[in-house]
């Protein structure tokens, strides 16, 4: 299987395009906009950094070491967790904006303090989870509050 990026004719990131997964083949292939010549790239399943495309077929270039895949691996395993807390935060702040607000202007009932009370540890402890020992391989996520 193929991993492409696809761009505009400004060389601009468009989207991914994975080959073989039923999706019709993008508009704007990078062997359009770069026929035979050098593009930075990484297909799934290819032991390569990069390559070029030479006649409509890519070419891998530089291979990866082990100690380099691993890596890759990891920091991609970073970049999807960061990804995963700054969701989840962003719920976290929609749901406390309320409760804040009925604190701040003196009329939140009991439940709405505790419950204010239970989504900022939440928050904080989603804020830590980069502290946990084992990350991000292993990660003990918070629960979320009812």
């Amino acid at each position: 299987m193929n991993r492409i990026v696809e761009l505009d004719q400004s060389g601009k990131f468009v989207s991914d395009f994975i080959e073989g997964v039923g999706l019709p083949t993008p508009t704007n292939w990078t062997a359009d906009i770069c026929p035979d010549g050098y593009f930075a790239a990484r297909y799934a399943g290819s032991r390569t950094m990069s390559g070029e495309w030479v006649q409509g077929v890519w070419v891998d270039d530089k291979a990866l070491t082990e100690q380099e895949e691993a890596e890759l691996a990891r920091k991609q395993l970073v970049s999807d967790t960061a990804l995963k807390v700054a969701r989840l935060l962003e719920d976290a702040a929609l749901r406390i904006a309320p409760l804040q607000d009925a604190v701040d202007i003196d009329e939140a009932t009991e439940d709405e303090i505790a419950s204010l009370k239970d989504w900022k540890k939440y928050r904080v402890a989603l804020n830590r989870i980069p502290d946990q020992p084992g990350y991000p391989q292993s990660i003990d996520w918070p629960a979320v509050p009812a």
